[in-house]
């Protein structure tokens, strides 16, 4: 998702959550990565508070109001497209 806090600045935050991941593989992931990304390690219950998750990675897209506007499930070749469009509608 590179480059999103430098095309949307402080109108978005971008949390990853890991689930079943040994901390310093998230540690190494987090530290190589130059992204703006606050990183959390999350169990399964805290996971499924999102509802249930049927693939890796899930990727859920809040509007300002906190409401649930998108869930991507996977990674499809055209991701950051997608997610460029779904944030433009919502950080106009």
């Amino acid at each position: 998702m590179a480059g999103l806090k430098a095309r949307y600045g402080d109108g978005l935050a971008v949390v990853a959550l890991a689930v079943e991941s040994l901390e310093g593989g998230v540690r190494s992931t987090a530290n190589s990565l130059r992204e703006d990304i606050l990183w959390a390690i999350a169990d399964g219950p805290t996971a499924q508070t999102f509802g249930n998750i049927t693939a890796v990675p899930t990727m859920f897209v809040f509007d300002k109001s906190g409401r649930r506007a998108k869930v991507i499930y996977g990674a499809p070749p055209d991701l950051h497209e997608q997610v460029a469009k779904i944030l433009d509608k919502l950080l106009r």
